[in-house]
């Protein structure tokens, strides 16, 4: 029998989302990654600008988030 290994291990993703259960769902779907979580524009900018994401995932209603996407795609 083969051990399978997970295409999220070793990933890191930030989760922005103005709700909590949101946040947590994310977290939850998404184990095998590490996963940075933001509940505002301020934060989430700041940890686009210092940290290197994979992936990340946007309100884009709550939380500024088209800005937050043209942020991420400066950062390439």
């Amino acid at each position: 029998m083969t051990k399978s290994t997970s295409f999220l291990k070793g990933k890191h993703i930030l989760a922005v989302d103005d709700e909590w259960d949101v946040i947590e769902t994310i977290e939850e779907i998404l184990d095998p990654a590490k996963v940075d979580v933001a509940q505002d524009y301020e934060t989430a900018s700041q940890m686009i600008l210092e940290t290197r994401y994979d992936l990340a995932i946007l309100d884009i209603m709550g939380v500024r988030g088209i800005k937050l996407l043209e942020e991420c795609v400066r950062r390439d």
